[in-house]
C-alpha cells in the first residue's frame, strides 16, 4: 500500500513523475506480494502511469494484458480492460483493437 501511495504522490509532482514508474515496477517485481490485492493494483497503475507518461501504447498494452491475465477476478480488472480497449484504439492498430474487444 505504501509503495502505491508513494508512486501516486511522486506522479503528481513535477520533475519526479518517472520515479512513480520505478516504485510501481518495484512493487510488481516483489514475489511476496504476488496474488495480493495490492499487487493487482500495482500492475494496473504501472500500465496506467506508463501510458500517461509516455503516450506509447506499445508500452502500456502488454502491461494491461498482463494484469488482466494475472488477475482476471481483481476489482481493477474491468477498468484495466476498458483502458486496454481505449489504448489499442489510440494505437490505431484496428485489427488488434477488434481482437481485444471481441
Amino acid at each position: 500500500y505504501a509503495m502505491i501511495q508513494i508512486a501516486v504522490a511522486v506522479d503528481r509532482s513535477k520533475g519526479t513523475r518517472r520515479e512513480a514508474l520505478d516504485w510501481l515496477a518495484q512493487l510488481v517485481a516483489r514475489r511476496d506480494l504476488r496474488g495480493s490485492y495490492w499487487h493487482g493494483v500495482g500492475m494496473f497503475r504501472l500500465a496506467l502511469f506508463s501510458y500517461n507518461q509516455t503516450q506509447d501504447p506499445a508500452i502500456a498494452i502488454p502491461l494491461y494484458e498482463d494484469m488482466i491475465a494475472t488477475y482476471p477476478a481483481h476489482p481493477y480488472t474491468e477498468r484495466a480492460f476498458a483502458y486496454l480497449c481505449l489504448t489499442t484504439i489510440f494505437s490505431k492498430d484496428i485489427p488488434r483493437a477488434v481482437s481485444v474487444v471481441s
